[in-house]
């Protein structure tokens, strides 16, 4: 969630809202997608919840899919999932064991990533999100540099399946947005209404091109 004029500021909370973090052992480091859930009022995970939403993702087609072109020195580590429907809340980190990647060819380097957008029913930037799958190794690109075919599709079907293990818990994986006051643009001099804080479910996920990008920290 990019910063912009006129957002609340303070600790990140969004109602019916959960942030889950996916961590990643690089070959020279570590990288973490960011991502949000609407959750039911009332409901409280334990470590049970974020172990099984863990070993979902592992058992998964996508992970079946995407690990042969995941470098040997790359780990999906483990999720931490942080409660954000009011402020200062505890986080639970699973302790299911870690997978690796299992491509023996060299690791490209931590900073390559394949986008992957999540799309909801929604049109507008701020209905759509995204994340970074990183971790390939170099027969994941072909010989221009670009993602191959089925680099592409193991990283859109990977993320679904991701999408499929935290819905199997509860969890409704969504775009989330802090809230912000009206302001006007920068861009438009035009005023930008207040907006107050939620998520919006994600519908879809898909890899628009097959370039390989700069994997950036978002919140």
């Amino acid at each position: 969630m990019p910063a912009a004029p006129g957002y609340v500021r303070g600790p990140l909370v969004i109602p019916q809202t959960a942030q889950m973090r996916m961590v990643w052992q690089l070959a020279n480091g570590t990288a973490s997608n960011v991502l949000h859930a609407i959750v039911a009022d009332g409901f409280h995970w334990t470590t049970t919840d974020v172990d099984n939403v863990m070993d979902g993702i592992v058992a998964s087609t996508g992970w079946t899919d995407i690990h042969p072109l995941l470098a040997t020195t790359t780990l999906l580590l483990g999720l931490e999932i942080k409660d954000i429907r009011a402020p200062h809340l505890g986080s639970i980190a699973s302790s299911a064991p870690a997978a690796a990647g299992t491509d023996v060819n060299r690791p490209f380097p931590d900073q390559i990533a394949l986008v992957v957008t999540l799309l909801t029913d929604g049109s507008g930037r701020s209905n759509r999100g995204r994340t970074y799958v990183p971790g390939w190794a170099n027969d994941a690109g072909d010989a221009s540099g670009l993602a191959t075919v089925d680099a592409v599709l193991a990283a859109e079907v990977f993320m679904s399946a991701v999408r499929d293990a935290m819905a199997a818990v509860g969890f409704e994986m969504a775009i989330g947005h802090r809230g912000h006051a009206a302001y006007i643009s920068p861009a438009t001099g035009i005023e930008v209404p207040a907006e107050l804080a939620g998520s919006v479910p994600v519908s879809s996920v898909r890899v628009r091109d097959n370039k390989f990008d700069t994997q950036r920290r978002r919140q």
